[in-house]
């Protein structure tokens, strides 16, 4: 897996080999970034259920001022490391090795302006994990939500859905912060 676009496009990306890790496709991150455009450039960014943390790396090489990688999965933490490890981005990314909904209530409001949410399909309803969320994004924030595109995203008071694109199997779904 290579990184699509920005000042690191080509960079290959470590990807875990653990069940339930399921990597953005290139062409899907690609066409997520084609929609977010300019918009990425300087903002605090969240990849939850980070993975291989790709969306996040992607952030950080167009632009993005920092990153915080949130992953359950020890072995899948090492990885996020060491796909941080160019020297252009390193610095700009932090990795938080805990469940989703812990890391969320223990960390402190964040003033997040972009976060990406892909969890395993299977996970279900995440009303919970978006609630837990909420108080942690700016006005005007983006969060980009990856699913089954046989499930619909949580009806969240202060969230409004955007824009909905489906690749395959996949639904993606815009957000923003009222």
């Amino acid at each position: 897996m290579r990184i699509a676009g920005g000042k690191l496009k080509g960079h290959s990306l470590k990807v875990p080999k653990v069940r339930d890790i399921r990597p953005t496709q290139e062409s899907i991150r690609l066409a997520i970034f084609n929609i977010l455009g300019d918009f990425v450039e300087g903002k605090k960014v969240a990849d939850l259920y980070a993975g291989s943390g790709s969306l996040g790396v992607e952030a950080l090489s167009r632009g993005a001022k920092e990153a915080i990688f949130i992953e359950s999965n020890r072995h899948a933490c090492e990885i996020i490391r060491e796909n941080l490890t160019p020297v252009r981005i390193g610095p700009k990314g932090k990795v938080i090795c805990r469940d989703v909904e812990q890391a969320l209530s223990e960390l402190p409001n964040s003033g997040l302006e972009l976060v990406f949410v892909d969890p395993p399909y299977a996970v279900g309803k995440l009303d919970h994990i978006f609630r837990r969320l909420l108080p942690h994004l700016r006005r005007g924030a983006v969060v980009v939500y990856e699913h089954s595109k046989m499930t619909e995203p949580p009806v969240i008071p202060g969230l409004r859905i955007f824009d909905r694109r489906i690749y395959g199997s996949t639904k993606v779904t815009f957000l923003t912060r009222e």
